[in-house]
């Protein structure tokens, strides 16, 4: 894992699991993140965050918040949220690191396709390294390109439909360090976010209000 994410990663865990209360950030998105000395990162921004509170470990709320292309599926459609909230907005951001674009704005021989749907899509026909830009695959050792494909593993494992099949941050800094072996990741149905035309739920799915920030650009 590039060590930036791994100080992401780290942020994350930390603040799932060592705070002195539970945060859920919500938000990340690599316009979050602040390079500061040493290149070290910064999880900014905690406008969105919120506080578990003893045992608490999903949170139910009808005020639905987030950029587009980062929220898990249960979150956006059903306002539930938790620490795999934040797991599966870390796997978009490594996805997007990977494939050099973002979720919503991802291009491949001149299509405006679904990162995620389409990273899914070449993993499973085993060319998940067509996700990495030509130039990098050019110049890249061959142990670059093994570690590059584990990254996009991990980000599909937590980009999963379902909290239940979705890595724990402690988990994906595991895999990523080699400390633990890689899991077998289901086909995700990416039923939202993705394209332009369809960045809303199905009918009948929403929360009372449910707030998108745009994606950057």
């Amino acid at each position: 894992m590039p060590s930036h994410h791994r100080g992401v990663a780290r942020g994350l865990l930390y603040l799932h699991r060592y705070s002195c209360l539970r945060v859920i950030y919500r938000d990340m998105k690599a316009g979050n993140i602040l390079l500061g000395e040493n290149m070290n990162p910064h999880i900014s921004d905690f406008g969105l965050a919120r506080m578990f509170h003893g045992t608490q470990d999903v949170v139910n709320t009808r005020r639905v918040v987030g950029t587009l292309g980062y929220m898990a599926p249960e979150y956006a459609m059903g306002g539930i949220f938790s620490v795999k909230s934040d797991v599966y907005s870390f796997g978009v951001l490594m996805l997007e690191t990977v494939g050099s674009s973002k979720s919503t704005s991802f291009y491949c021989r001149g299509e405006h396709l679904y990162l995620l749907s389409y990273a899914w899509t070449i993993w499973k026909e085993d060319r998940g390294l067509e996700l990495i830009e030509e130039a990098i695959l050019v110049d890249s050792a061959s142990s670059t390109l093994v570690v590059m494909k584990k990254y996009i593993q991990i980000g599909l494992l937590c980009v999963q439909d379902h909290a239940a099949d979705i890595q724990n941050m402690s988990s994906a800094v595991l895999m990523a360090s080699g400390e633990s072996d890689s899991a077998q990741q289901k086909e995700p149905m990416f039923t939202f976010q993705s394209t332009p035309e369809h960045q809303i739920p199905l009918p009948g799915t929403l929360p009372r209000q449910f707030w998108i920030l745009p994606p950057q650009k």
